[in-house]
């Protein structure tokens, strides 16, 4: 039997207006450019530490920024990455094409 160890994650999601970011976790913003055009704009982040071994575990930061178009958003993107106890570094940037299924 495997015994699993504590950590601590704070995971942070901020859109809408930042004073209500819980309720609105999942929502990415959307500001109206024209009737059919709009502003994407993401910015999402964690942070994981295990208090039992006294060290951070991973967290990420991620932005995204474009347009979107119907139930279509696309745009460029970014992505910070740090693993472990010496926090390695690892990072991503590029385009990205998104679509909301519901």
């Amino acid at each position: 039997m495997k015994v699993l160890k504590k950590i601590v994650v704070f995971y942070l999601i901020l859109s809408e207006g930042f004073a209500n970011a819980q309720e609105h976790s999942s929502a990415p913003r959307i500001t109206p450019i024209t009737p059919k055009i709009g502003l994407y704009t993401r910015f999402q982040g964690l942070y994981v530490y295990n208090p039992t071994e006294a060290h951070h575990e991973r967290s990420f930061l991620s932005v995204r920024t474009g347009l979107s178009i119907k139930n279509y958003q696309f745009g460029i993107g970014a992505d910070a990455n740090w693993y472990g106890p010496f926090k390695v570094f690892k990072e991503n940037v590029g385009v990205f094409v998104r679509t909301q299924l519901y």
